[in-house]
């Protein structure tokens, strides 16, 4: 599973994440983002690949 299976419905399945979802989860990987280590470089990946997906601003 990638990214694009959290956030695109192939066929008529649902999407893992809802763009509400993703915004949340974008706010939670802030601090964390912003830290020292493996972790903070995981978690700003994350949020730059997340965010280029999830259409429009934060709810």
């Amino acid at each position: 599973m990638d990214l694009a299976d959290l956030l695109d419905a192939p066929g008529d399945r649902e999407p893992l994440l809802t763009v509400r979802e993703a915004h949340a989860v974008l706010r939670l990987l802030q601090p964390v983002a912003g830290g020292g280590g493996e972790e903070a470089l995981a978690a700003d990946e994350m949020m730059v690949r997340l965010a280029q997906r999830v259409p429009g601003p934060p709810a």
